[in-house]
This record gives C-alpha cells, structure tokens and sequence, in this order.
C-alpha cells in the first residue's frame, strides 16, 4: 500500500444508526465504499473498479475501488450496497463495475456522484451531497 492511501466510505440514508455507526438502523440504504487514491490526496478524486489478481487479491492504485463480493449469504465485503427492509432484514448488491467522481466543494461538504453495476441487481446510481465525517 505505499503507493496509496485507502478509505472506507460510508453514505448513509438516515442518521439513526446501530451502536457501532456502520448500520442503518431503520428501513434504508448504506452505500459503502473501499477506495485508493494518492498519498495525501484525500478522498476527492476518480475512481473505477480495481483489477484482482491471479491470486484474486486487489491490485492497489490511486483511483480504485474495492470490487464487491459476497461470502456467504450474509456478508459483503469490497463495496457494496446494503438494504434494510421494513422488517429490518438486510440485503445486498455487490457493486462489481462502474466509475465514481467525488467532488470537495467550497462549503466544505462533498459531491459522490456514481454509476456502478451489481453482481446481482444491475445498475445502482448514486447521487449525494453532504458532510463527510471521518471516523479513526
């Protein structure tokens, strides 16, 4: 990882979050994000899905995101969409392709603007503007 910094980004549709603050705790969405960018650069940037190797291990470079995968029925990592129905169950969609520009405005808040493709729902957009905490 010398040659990049990495980031885990998580968007969320609602503030009410489980105790750990990585889970909507109500119906909605978390969009989570595992990026590459240059030393330095912080989170603004392009990115595309990144290319695994033979070994299937991440080849990591700045402008990359963790493709998503599914281990088990219940568990995504990578990046990747999670759903919580109404009934507080969870689903998933693995984003396995598409292209990511995040936008630093003046005000100190952030654009993400995406068009992914899902291993198994098709395409997702996403289209956000807010503040971006970061959590150590």
């Amino acid at each position: 990882l010398e040659n990049c910094d990495r980031h885990v980004l998580m968007l969320f549709t609602s503030t009410n979050l489980t105790y750990d603050n990585i889970h909507v705790n109500e119906p909605g969405m978390k969009l989570h994000l595992g990026l590459y960018n240059h030393p330095g650069a912080g989170l603004a940037g392009n990115y595309v899905v990144g290319t695994l190797n033979e070994a299937d291990i991440l080849i990591k470079e700045p402008g990359v995101f963790y493709p998503g995968r599914m281990y088990g029925s219940s568990t995504a990592l990578g990046s990747f969409l999670e759903g919580v129905r109404d009934d507080l169950s969870v689903e998933y969609a693995v984003l396995v392709d598409g292209e990511l520009t995040i936008t630093e405005n003046a005000d100190g808040t952030y654009t993400v603007v995406g068009e992914f493709l899902s291993g198994n729902d098709g395409p997702i957009s996403c289209n956000w503007t807010g503040e971006i905490v970061q959590h150590l």
